[in-house]
């Protein structure tokens, strides 16, 4: 549910798993029976738990805008998972879940990945609008940077990708294979194409995330990672 303190309206968001659980349609009414309030975000003031890490620690407590994030952990079979809501401005609410540990060596790779290739900026939880995008033209380095991801919880429709290429550099039949292969590998299918005929390079790929959330934890993530 979203107040807008300025109109002193209230917006209640069903989300769309629950909206088919439930059968509704359009413009059918809701009756309130229940409201609590949730409790605020505290991240976890460790990082290593036993030999795991902790990706609470990284959950930063609010969006760039300053929606809170609200934490709600669940199991998944012996797995412990975390539910991030918050609210937008438009008066809806996005959720997204991922693991809340994960072993040194997958948490490891992606930070060596984002090192290595991925875009460097300042002041990452600023009010500025944070991306981090991984390139390379690699195709096997992209498979085993979105399977760490896999492995972290984070599922692979939430990641998109663009394909820059120089059609002076790359005859077309070469792109096309190269395209579809980059598809199979990763399972990445949303992919945005863009011709730069003034660049070097022949071909190149790019991960980012459109998903809000994970915009400002992975920012939050690369911000620390000086502390580790």
């Amino acid at each position: 549910m979203h107040y807008c303190a300025k109109s002193h309206q209230a917006k209640a968001f069903v989300p769309t798993d629950a909206r088919k659980s439930l059968c509704l349609n359009p413009f059918d009414s809701l009756e309130i029976v229940d409201i609590r309030k949730a409790n605020q975000f505290v991240p976890s003031s460790q990082m290593f738990v036993g030999n795991q890490i902790d990706l609470r620690f990284f959950i930063p407590k609010e969006t760039r805008r300053g929606f809170k994030f609200f934490v709600e952990e669940i199991n998944k079979g012996k797995e412990a998972f975390l539910i991030i809501k918050y609210p937008t401005n438009n008066g809806s609410s996005n959720q997204v879940s991922i693991k809340r540990f994960v072993n040194p060596i997958d948490f490891g790779a992606v930070l060596g990945q984002l090192q290595a290739e991925g875009t460097k900026f300042t002041n990452l939880l600023s009010n500025q609008s944070p991306r981090l995008i991984f390139a390379n033209k690699s195709i096997e380095e992209h498979r085993q940077f979105t399977n760490f991801l896999e492995n972290m919880g984070i599922e692979k429709t939430l990641i998109k990708a663009n394909c820059h290429y120089n059609p002076y550099n790359c005859p077309e039949e070469k792109i096309k294979n190269q395209i579809n292969k980059f598809k199979g590998s990763t399972g990445i299918t949303q992919l945005v194409i863009v011709i730069q005929a003034t660049k070097s390079y022949t071909i190149v790929f790019g991960l980012w995330w459109r998903e809000r959330f994970l915009q400002r934890f992975f920012c939050s993530l690369w911000t620390k990672r000086g502390k580790l």
